[in-house]
């Protein structure tokens, strides 16, 4: 259940926003498939709109090949929006996730290359009576979508790859490119906390939104100091300009992880 932070009072959960499920997995062992299921349940009456969302999917991660490893996920949703006396929208949703990881470390640097792709449903028609927009459930709001935090698993395409470079025990550097499409222009422009960046469902509009490239470097100091630096630039594409200002976007970041 939802706990919202009170400093003056003690903390307590609320029945308006409840998460609930079951996920299992089997793996007969280290090198053989692993399959993966889950059902969640998450209901939201706290606002004037009541969501009763419920979500169903499965995931599989195989080795292909020695050093080569295949995951695939894909789950759906389905339920109700709208008042418990007017349910306004039935819930169709979808996504799917795949990416495929080669490692060479018989090579210099021991490369990791990835190749992965993201698609998330969005709404066909805004005025309908079925929702497709898929909702990602309380994810974390940092990657696996760039580095800088423009879009989520919602009304999107994402194909990425990325390659993980180790010339040392100590150190590793990752270079990347993301590449994102609405799935409907239909809907919204969705950041990685959920907001609505831009809304545009009539009139000229491109599907592109545009074009990450990114690198992130990491140093291990001692077995309990690391530290983590990166660099991200955004190419606005098509949508972007359609919908308003259209600049290029960057970002820099430094970390260290102390863990004793």
């Amino acid at each position: 259940q939802d706990v919202k932070y009170d400093d003056d009072k003690f903390n307590q959960s609320r029945n308006e926003e409840m998460l609930a499920g079951v996920y299992g997995g089997y793996q007969s062992n280290k090198v053989t498939p692993l399959f993966e299921a889950y059902y969640l349940s998450m209901i939201d009456i706290k606002g004037n709109n009541d969501i009763h969302r419920y979500t169903a999917g499965g995931r599989v991660q195989a080795r292909l090949a020695p050093g080569l490893v295949a995951d695939v996920e894909v789950p759906i949703q389905f339920g109700k929006t709208g008042t418990t006396t007017a349910w306004a929208k039935t819930i169709k949703a979808w996504a799917l996730h795949g990416d495929l990881t080669q490692n060479f470390d018989e090579v210099f640097w021991k490369p990791k290359f990835t190749v992965a792709y993201d698609q998330a449903s969005g709404d066909k028609d805004p005025n309908d009576s079925v929702s497709n927009t898929f909702m990602p459930l309380y994810q974390s709001t940092h990657e696996p979508y760039g580095l800088i935090d423009l879009v989520r698993w919602q009304n999107i395409r994402n194909p990425e790859v990325n390659v993980i470079f180790s010339p040392t025990e100590k150190f590793r550097f990752t270079p990347q490119m993301d590449f994102f499409w609405l799935e409907s222009k239909s809907d919204s422009w969705y950041s990685s906390s959920g907001s609505v960046t831009r809304t545009k469902t009539s009139g000229d509009r491109n599907y592109y939104l545009g074009s990450e490239a990114s690198i992130r470097f990491y140093y291990d100091l001692t077995k309990n100091i690391k530290f983590e630096t990166g660099y991200a630039h955004f190419f606005s594409g098509g949508y972007v300009k359609d919908t308003g200002a259209d600049d290029d976007a960057d970002w820099i970041y430094s970390q260290f992880f102390i863990k004793y």
